[in-house]
């Protein structure tokens, strides 16, 4: 939900060539990694154990 968001904004900002809209694009990015993190986090997932194999 929050992509989709994301997308929209950043496709509103490139066809009008206004680039207000840039400080939310950013910020919905940041809690969007933020949530995937966590999601990854709750799955067991780590980074490190991937890349040491």
């Amino acid at each position: 939900m929050i992509a989709i968001v994301v997308v929209v904004l950043s496709v509103i900002s490139i066809i009008t060539e206004n680039y207000d809209f840039g400080k939310y694009t950013i910020g919905l990015l940041g809690i969007m990694f933020i949530i995937m993190g966590v999601d990854e986090f709750k799955k067991d997932r780590n980074f490190l154990r991937f890349s040491a194999s």
